[in-house]
């Protein structure tokens, strides 16, 4: 992959699933004991994240390239009950602060990787909202295919 550029030379397709599995990945080895789910449950097991890719972006970056920025989501409970409020915050910090360290390149198979760019962490009720873009560049051809396989509709804003 080139360096810093978010794309592999074998232009293998670098989709919003392989992002979320990359996610899923990196949350195994930085929160070993936490269940990672990829969409939401009704039942989750206690801790848990769950992952999900927010929205995508394109932007053209010159003739028949564009950038594709995923809008990454991790939601972090720690347990059902939310009544030991100081003991609750300790641990969301805690895991705040592994995955603003963890998430800043992260393998994507075992040759490429991409990285996490915009780190941002919220907490709410109870809950970690750990949220991150990942950039990827693509050509036309690859847009398409990507907007196939994902069944996304996707706006290009041309730069100026």
């Amino acid at each position: 992959m080139g360096k810093g550029t978010g794309y592999m030379t074998d232009r293998s397709i670098i989709s919003g699933e392989s992002i979320k599995n990359a996610v899923v990945n990196r949350l195994l080895k930085c929160l070993p004991n936490v269940n990672i789910y990829k969409e939401s449950t009704n039942s989750p097991l206690f801790p848990h994240c769950v992952v999900n890719q927010q929205m995508v972006t394109c932007e053209e970056e010159r003739h028949d390239y564009f950038f594709l920025t995923y809008n990454m989501l991790v939601m972090y409970r720690h347990s059902a009950d939310l009544s030991t409020e100081l003991q609750l915050q300790k641990e969301l910090d805690g895991v705040g602060l592994i995955l603003l360290r963890e998430f800043d390149v992260i393998p994507l198979d075992n040759i490429s990787y991409i990285r996490c760019r915009e780190k941002r962490i919220e907490k709410e009720n109870g809950i970690l909202y750990f949220f991150f873009d990942v950039r990827v560049l693509v050509n036309v051809i690859e847009l398409e295919e990507i907007a196939k396989m994902e069944k996304i509709e996707y706006t290009i804003h041309v730069k100026e």
